[in-house]
């Protein structure tokens, strides 16, 4: 199996990219693609990828789609609130400009060092000055800021953003093997790795978050939301689907009970393939985690889908209570809880 990440910047990438070195080995990854001289040729990009396991980097889903095999692939990505992403993308070039970054700064290229210097000098607490920042910035500037995560989705490289680019987006990212939010990072990130037979990570943490001071860059300032939803209104629907797409899944199941210190069941998104994850809770703690994708010929014969799932629980006491939820709704199966010979 391989892995492909399509690393929409600012979406945690580096704690991402940081699970898959530490399970794979760094040699065995490839990280940052766009930094690559031999990934824009088909022979130099063939020997560069031939022995990766985990690919990941800032290029767009179109992109990898040309230049790889992606049935060859498990590919994921993470989303991000379009408020909270705009302006982490705005506050990060805005730092380059800060005394004490110098050297970041002057490593950038100049259209950066300009957004930056633009960044610096506005008054985000002043609608007319934040709408003029808005309504100045040259293409190079724009296509930086505008609704950047269905660019990095869409069926095409280039041109500003439509709606129709938002329907490519949302298919694309359905057709991935999965995908995250960065609101549930964690959660996600542990769903993914199980997914792709990874295991889940023992830790993951959060890296290269910018540190949050007192500024007017937050979601909280109503005047710099209002001046910037023009340049996020598409990622805003993007959001938005693929958020009701997630949580529309309904999950049926039972638990059907406890047989020498083993608890079985089964769970389904209604005729859906996809296999649910479960999350165990032994007296209202996490215990484990389980997918709902063992074959029983009952129900092989009854829904067609392999959507079994049995859980090792070790000794068990007098009154513990057993839940069982499906991760990403939080929904308990029926007869969950369980309490032990009550």
């Amino acid at each position: 199996m391989k892995y492909l990440f399509v690393h929409i910047a600012k979406t945690a990438g580096t704690s991402v990219n940081s699970v898959f070195q530490n399970a794979f080995g760094v040699p065995h990854c490839l990280v940052h693609v766009e930094s690559e001289a031999a990934w824009t040729e088909q022979a130099p990009r063939k020997s560069l990828v031939s022995d990766k396991v985990f690919i990941s980097g800032h290029r767009t889903f179109a992109d990898f789609s040309k230049k790889l095999d992606l049935c060859e692939f498990f590919v994921f990505t993470f989303l991000r609130d379009p408020f909270a992403h705009v302006i982490s993308h705005l506050a990060w070039i805005r730092r380059l400009r800060e005394p004490d970054h110098a050297d970041d700064f002057w490593a950038h290229p100049p259209y950066i060092q300009e957004l930056a210097e633009k960044l610096y000098s506005v008054d985000f607490n002043c609608s007319e000055d934040v709408k003029r920042l808005v309504d100045s910035l040259k293409p190079v500037e724009f296509a930086l800021l505008d609704n950047p995560q269905v660019r990095y989705l869409r069926d095409r490289d280039s041109g500003a953003v439509t709606e129709g680019d938002v329907d490519s987006a949302i298919r694309n990212i359905q057709g991935m093997n999965d995908y995250g939010f960065l609101e549930s990072f964690e959660d996600d990130l542990r769903r993914i790795c199980l997914a792709a037979g990874i295991g889940a990570p023992s830790t993951s943490p959060r890296k290269n978050v910018r540190k949050v001071t007192e500024s007017p860059l937050t979601v909280s300032n109503d005047v710099l939301i209002d001046a910037i939803y023009p340049l996020i209104r598409h990622d805003v629907m993007l959001y938005r689907q693929a958020k009701n797409s997630r949580n529309s899944q309904k999950v049926v199941g039972v638990v059907d009970g406890i047989h020498n210190g083993k608890l079985f069941g089964w769970a389904r998104f209604g005729f859906n393939k996809e296999p649910v994850l479960l999350d165990v809770f032994l007296n209202g703690a996490f215990f484990t985690s389980t997918w709902a994708n063992n074959s029983r010929s009952d129900l092989r014969e009854k829904f067609g889908l392999d959507c079994a799932f049995e859980c090792e629980l070790f000794e068990l006491s007098e009154r513990d209570i057993i839940s069982v939820r499906e991760r990403t709704t939080g929904s308990d199966l029926k007869n969950s809880p369980l309490i032990m010979n009550g």
